[in-house]
């Protein structure tokens, strides 16, 4: 007779940590390459922008595919299945022979990336009591904030020492590894699925996201945090070009400003568990929107000139709601997936479509106005705190405090 494999925290999370990285790897390694496509691979400088901004697309779009498809097939096999695609997008990337074959690439890197960020919310969620949930998903939180500040870093070496292919190459030899770490624990990732069952029924798909949208807490929890979530892809999509075009740095500038960016988001994300404890979940929330408001206001002053704009003070007016969105991160998901019990890939599937069609619309719009980039930026910010505050609104009230992990098991 057949044991169950006993879940450890650590052992669960660590290969789904590893395929989370270099999903977002695909994104941050290559953004201080971004302004120099348009030398290489041909096209404007709108066009080399954009290839950030498909990227989102195709990976919010598919999170609602892949949640599907996890609740059909089973988790692990999504995940082995969209890696396979995220290698073969990866090397196609690294071969492009101009930008049209690099942005088809990148669109299909999005589609085999979403999976990893669709499912693993999921697994933790429903693996674990609430408070470990968000004790989990801020080490989630805080691992992948380490790829944005090692990956631009690291980026812009690469690209001084070798070129922006090499960015590809590595991530392709990062997604084998991370590939490997999956197989090994395979065991882990049995989740029941029917092995049988090879068809979808497409009519239920409706009905489940339809039950999840539904959900008035799910709605108010996870686009309160996509809002801001939204706003800081924005910000740090534009930052390379700010930095080289407008500011006159080099590559190497937006990896330093990343790290500290992280360093601030990390602080949040420390605190997160212990603020959801003596808070409770609304205050804490409340705390991340007004960090996110702060940065807002700050973003427009410098782009109506009344404050400086340089480099420092433009970093500086970004913390704030860095520490927010780490204070948030694991609160708001664990709640959000929380609220539909029913539904829990479904509900992460859709959480994370909407934090990266946000970054994807505030992306596209900052591409777009590129030419008076920090007003963009400073504009998109003031939507998606404005957006994120509705969200706040119509979220029912919840002032409990969640339970530590000691009085959840006692």
């Amino acid at each position: 007779m057949a044991h169950p494999v006993q879940k450890s925290p650590l052992r669960t999370i660590a290969p789904l940590l590893a395929m989370t990285g270099v999903s977002l790897l695909a994104t941050d390694m290559y953004l201080p390459s971004i302004p120099h496509l348009q030398m290489q691979l041909g096209g404007t400088l709108s066009q080399a922008q954009a290839t950030l901004p498909v990227f989102f697309i195709t990976f919010a779009l598919c999170q609602l595919l892949h949640g599907t498809l996890a609740d059909t097939f089973g988790k692990f096999r999504v995940l082995v299945g969209a890696a396979g695609v995220f290698l073969f997008a990866t090397v196609l990337a690294a071969m492009a022979s101009d930008i049209t074959i690099l942005t088809l690439a990148r669109a299909l890197q999005g589609a085999g990336a979403a999976a990893a960020t669709a499912i693993v919310p999921a697994v933790i969620r429903s693996s674990f009591n609430e408070a470990t949930s968000i004790r989990l998903m801020s080490w989630l939180g805080m691992a992948e904030s380490l790829v944005p500040a090692l990956g631009p870093f690291l980026g812009a070496y690469i690209l001084i020492w070798f070129n922006w292919r090499a960015s590809f190459w590595l991530l392709a030899i990062c997604g084998v590894l991370s590939l490997l770490m999956l197989l090994s624990n395979r065991r882990i990732y049995s989740d029941g699925a029917s092995t049988t069952r090879r068809q979808i029924a497409w009519s239920e798909v409706f009905t489940s996201y339809g039950e999840v949208i539904q959900t008035r807490a799910f709605i108010g929890y996870a686009l309160g945090y996509a809002s801001a979530f939204g706003a800081l892809m924005s910000i740090v999509g534009i930052a390379p070009h700010l930095l080289q075009n407008l500011y006159g740095y080099g590559p190497q500038a937006f990896g330093i400003m990343q790290i500290v960016l992280v360093a601030a988001f990390m602080a949040g994300s420390m605190g997160a568990s212990a603020a959801a404890q003596s808070l409770g979940l609304r205050t804490t929330i409340a705390i991340g929107l007004a960090l996110l408001g702060s940065t807002g206001f700050f973003l427009t002053m410098i782009a109506l000139q009344i404050i400086p704009s340089t480099p420092a003070s433009f970093t500086l007016a970004v913390i704030p709601s860095q520490i927010g969105l780490g204070l948030r991160f694991g609160v708001s998901m664990s709640a959000a997936i929380g609220s539909v019990p029913s539904r829990p890939s479904s509900a992460s599937a859709m959480a994370s479509f909407m934090c990266f069609a946000l970054a994807a619309l505030g992306n596209t719009l900052t591409a777009i106005w590129i030419e008076d980039a920090l007003g963009a930026t400073a504009l998109a910010c003031v939507a998606f705190t404005l957006c994120s505050f509705f969200a706040f609104c119509i979220t029912p009230r919840d002032s409990r405090r969640i339970q530590s992990e000691n009085e959840a098991t006692s």
